[in-house]
């Protein structure tokens, strides 16, 4: 789904653009998605030289459930000691569960995204319910 927007910033700015195609659930459960955006981030790293790339200059970036899969990479790889990005991007992430900061209550009042869009996607996740905190 991501092709043309990957190709359009790797022709805009002159970068090499890789897209991950992880796996899904339920055919593979969390956190196999996750391992494999990392492993995709590890493989660009490790071979940055041989694919002409500065690995100072390694962004991630996802929209949707690539922009929740960005951000949980990059804390993966904070936490593992693993690869640095210099930019993340995360294009509508459903972060926030709760649903209660000012900026995801305004972000959501739009007449294309109905506020209980969120909510409902939370709770078609039973493998990750939220707490009640």
């Amino acid at each position: 789904m991501e092709h043309a927007c990957a190709a359009n910033v790797a022709r805009a700015l002159g970068a090499v653009v890789t897209v991950v195609e992880y796996r899904l659930a339920p055919e593979h459960p969390f956190p196999a998605g996750l391992e494999d955006c990392y492993a995709a981030l590890s493989w660009l790293h490790e071979r940055a030289t041989a694919l002409a790339v500065d690995p100072a200059r390694i962004a991630i970036g996802g929209q949707s459930a690539g922009g929740g899969l960005s951000a949980a990479t990059a804390l993966l790889a904070r936490d593992r000691g693993g690869p640095p990005q210099c930019v993340q991007f995360r294009g509508i992430p459903e972060l926030e569960h709760r649903l209660q900061p000012p900026s995801t209550v305004t972000s959501w009042a739009t007449p294309d995204v109905p506020r209980q869009r969120p909510g409902a996607a939370w709770r078609r996740h039973p493998v990750h319910q939220p707490s009640s905190d």
